[in-house]
């Protein structure tokens, strides 16, 4: 849990600087919302900002379109590099494990192993009698 609000806070952070660099109505509000739902495994930012993104490109506002569309690469990228460090240091395990542990909850139980995986992780590393699992 901790981990989990730890990402949303980070991309919060990053889309309050996205939206006030884009110089966006509502920044603090569309932010909040959006990284809300960044921490809903399914969706993410790519659910509001590449819709926005494309509407804006359309509609001839090709500044915010492609600023919208960087902002989410950046999102998504910090995601991606932090996520499986982040999850391993709270969870007492190393990062690859993390991915690995992730990767393969997600393989044998679907959305659930987002969960089961990183927790039988930490479950082995606990009953497994070395303790260089980390």
């Amino acid at each position: 849990l901790k981990a989990q609000l730890l990402m949303v806070f980070t991309t919060f952070l990053l889309l309050l600087i996205g939206f006030f660099i884009l110089k966006v109505e509502y920044t603090l509000l569309l932010a909040f919302l959006i990284s809300l739902v960044d921490a809903i495994p399914v969706l993410g930012t790519g659910t509001i900002l590449i819709p926005w993104a494309v509407i804006s490109l359309i509609s001839k506002n090709s500044a915010l379109g492609w600023g919208l569309l960087s902002l989410y690469g950046v999102c998504a990228l910090t995601r991606q590099i932090a996520e499986p460090k982040i999850i391993g240091n709270k969870l007492g395990i190393h990062p690859l494990i993390s991915i690995i542990s992730i990767y393969i909850g997600v393989q044998l139980f679907g959305l659930w192993g987002l969960i089961i995986g990183p927790i039988s992780a930490v479950l082995l590393k606990n009953f497994l009698p070395d303790k260089n699992f980390r």
